[in-house]
Parts: structure tokens; C-alpha cells; sequence
């Protein structure tokens, strides 16, 4: 299997949202990441997994150097100063950690862009990673001239989901041909 930072069979994916970037709600929203790996579009079996979770930004006490890890709150993280518009001082690297937001569930609808050049059934199944279950699943037919997934559109909506969540699509395997 082989990973990317840009999967060419799965669309709708987000850029890695960095310090304080536009849109970046830095008070109490968990943003969605994601890590994907796949097997050869020619492979006999192609599988695709995609992970996503959604963290926030870490804080630290200070600028100064070993300063402590604070907790983020709902008010985020602390100001370098009591400045009105003074930045929040974030660790460094733009270090995130996960949070989860109970209140809030998440759902996401992403596009199979390309699942091969061979047409093929697929099992898409959306997995729990704290238990292995499986929330959701169905099962697709990949066309490759037309790029169309049961004849029609190729997006897919996760379950709604606490923190993370696992997508799975693995190539059928076709019974062999009786003689």
C-alpha cells in the first residue's frame, strides 16, 4: 500500500488548516485531518482505506522557550498579550491534539474519483476505530470509462460520528467462471 498527500481516488478532502489561517476557529471547533493509503490502481484487489479525525490546535502557556502545554478551553488558546486582537500562543510546529466535542457530531460527504482502470464492484464500509465496527456499508459499481459509481454519482456520506471514522472500499473478488 502506498500513501499520499494528495489521493487521487477520493475528493472533498480539506488542506491542513495552519496557525491562525482564515476560517481557522481558534475558540472551540475541532478541524477535520486525514490520512489516506491504497494499493495499485492495477492491483487484483484494490483496497483504499481513509482516516479522518478532527483535533484542534495545542496551546502553550507562554513564548517562552519549554514553556508548558495548557489546556485549550472554550476560550481557546491563551493571548501573548491582553492586547484586543494580540494571537493566541499556539506550540510549536502548529502541534494539534485531539478533542472531542460531544455536543457536536460530524458527517462528511466525499467523491470516488478514481477506483481503477477496470471496472469492478466495491464494498464501501465505514468503520469505528475505537471498536472495529463497521457503522455503515454498501456496495458500488465502478465504471472507469465514465467514472460513475451505480450509474450515477460517485459521492458517499459517512454516518454522523463523534471524533473519528475509518473508509474502507476493497474490490470484490469475482467468483471464478464455472468450466
Amino acid at each position: 500500500m502506498s500513501s499520499s498527500r494528495a489521493p487521487t481516488w477520493v475528493g472533498g478532502l480539506n488542506l491542513y488548516p495552519q496557525g491562525t489561517a482564515v476560517g481557522l476557529d481558534i475558540a472551540r471547533v475541532a478541524h477535520r485531518y486525514w490520512a489516506s493509503l491504497q494499493t495499485k490502481l492495477t492491483d487484483a484487489k484494490r483496497l483504499f482505506l481513509l482516516y479522518l479525525h478532527h483535533s484542534t490546535v495545542r496551546c502553550a502557556a507562554s513564548t517562552a522557550d519549554n514553556a508548558p502545554e495548557v489546556d485549550y478551553t472554550v476560550s481557546g488558546c491563551p493571548k501573548e498579550s491582553s492586547a484586543p486582537n494580540a494571537p493566541s500562543i499556539f506550540l510549536p510546529r502548529n502541534g494539534f491534539n485531539a478533542r472531542i466535542w460531544p455536543m457536536q457530531k460530524y458527517q462528511d460527504r466525499l467523491t470516488l474519483l478514481n477506483l481503477g482502470p477496470v471496472a469492478a464492484k466495491f464494498d464501501v464500509q465505514w468503520i469505528t476505530p475505537a471498536t472495529g465496527s463497521m457503522t455503515a456499508a454498501q456496495t458500488i459499481d465502478w465504471d472507469p470509462v465514465r467514472r460513475t459509481c451505480n450509474g450515477g454519482s460517485c459521492e458517499i456520506v459517512s454516518p454522523f460520528y463523534s471524533f473519528d471514522i475509518v473508509l474502507r472500499v476493497q474490490q470484490q473478488i469475482a467468483p471464478p467462471e464455472k468450466p
